[in-house]
């Protein structure tokens, strides 16, 4: 029955052995209940169990057909036991901020999308069965600091943990095709590969892949000025990442928004900086946007894409070598055959940020001075004069 025992607060336990059916609603906001018989249950409704906050165990051993959200907000579950379940499905423990420990079927061959979002998992091993994970499975994990990826996976997609704050994800050889936005938003994440791999390197905070030397992504937080690597070929489109977690809203719909870029301190945005070294570079598409300037010298190749920094992704100049020939289709404004400075102005790093720029920010600061000042000579003036009238 739909709603049977919803928002009944004080029930702690409850015996219903035979029960195989469970409608959506049932137990919603039972927050008491500390425990319940699943053996013989076989499908349990969407939001079934939701706010169940005493909940701490759940052992799904049958075949069973899970319904969206049936234990999320379940905020004391600290361990799942899922041997029944051949695909995990989606969004059914979210929020479960204490889930800790899953135990799997030998056979699982899926995770669905948000499955386990906002959980407190610390460290996670996918099982080698696992074929499938659905988009921001593991979003929003914030205690979660290492994972290990199970070797039937073969893609890496995008999203799995976002805003997480994993320090460390272990990739098989088996995974041949990373999503570029795999590594979105973990700000301090390290990769390591299985021995076997011949897919990727990393090399300063960049993943290239082997057989084009094409830089895919880069990794972490960057620092204001960054160099790309020398032994990078290809640089592909939005590699040059400057979005970080402090940018994201809360997830909706789809997924995460992004505001306007900054780094972990909520100052400027990401790598202000771009310096792309002299080398064999043999083509080169937009890298990202948002940045100050970008530096580029080559005196041999004449093919880079003309287009690859339209005007709006750089707010002061470019540099290169007076043979680079595209000189004559970029205007003048943005394009320099000078050195490549490395000190920023005083435009990018504030007014975008803040809507101040610095003698801005300098004479509030001492208005603000002045103005504390101002108090403490009157407090120093009015003192004397209440110990007279004393």
């Amino acid at each position: 029955m739909q709603s049977a025992f919803s928002g009944c607060e004080s029930l702690k336990s409850i015996e219903v052995p035979q029960l195989e059916y469970i409608y959506q609603y049932a137990f919603k906001g039972c927050s008491k209940l500390k425990s319940f018989d699943f053996s013989k249950v076989y499908w349990i409704g969407s939001n079934a169990f939701y706010e169940c906050k005493s909940l701490t165990s759940i052992s799904i051993t049958n075949t069973t057909t899970i319904s969206e959200e049936a234990f999320a907000y379940c905020s004391s579950l600290k361990s799942v036991d899922l041997s029944g379940l051949k695909a995990i499905p989606d969004n059914i423990f979210g929020y479960c901020s204490n889930l800790k420990e899953i135990k799997f079927n030998p056979s699982t061959l899926s995770i669905g999308e948000k499955t386990f979002h906002s959980c407190g998992f610390k460290e996670l091993t996918i099982p080698d069965s696992i074929l499938y994970i659905g988009e921001y499975a593991f979003y929003n994990n914030t205690k979660l600091k290492k994972v290990t990826l199970g070797k039937g996976l073969g893609k890496f997609e995008h999203n799995w943990f976002d805003r997480s704050s994993i320090k460390t994800i272990v990739i098989p050889s088996s995974i041949k095709d990373i999503h570029q936005d795999a590594f979105q938003y973990l700000d301090n994440v390290k990769i390591e590969f299985s021995e076997d791999n011949v897919a990727y390197r990393v090399e300063d905070q960049a993943l290239i892949a082997n057989v084009n030397d094409s830089l895919i992504v880069t990794l972490g937080i960057l620092s204001k000025v960054y160099t790309v690597p020398k032994s990078v070929k290809i640089i592909t489109a939005n590699s040059i990442r400057n979005e970080h977690s402090a940018d994201l809203m809360e997830l909706s719909g789809s997924g995460p928004s992004l505001k306007y870029p900054r780094d972990q301190n909520g100052g400027i945005a990401g790598s202000a900086i771009l310096k792309i070294p002299q080398g064999d570079i043999i083509s080169m598409q937009q890298p990202t946007r948002y940045f100050l300037r970008i530096c580029y010298k080559d005196d041999k190749r004449t093919d880079i894409e003309n287009d690859y920094l339209p005007t709006y992704s750089v707010l002061d100049a470019r540099y290169a070598t007076e043979n680079y020939h595209y000189d004559t289709l970029i205007s003048s404004k943005y394009f320099s055959t000078g050195e490549c400075s490395e000190k920023l102005t005083d435009d990018y790093k504030w007014r975008h940020i803040e809507g101040l720029s610095s003698p801005e920010i300098g004479l509030i600061a001492f208005i603000a001075v002045a103005g504390v000042i101002l108090i403490v000579l009157i407090v120093l003036y009015l003192l004397p004069l209440c110990k007279h009238d004393v």
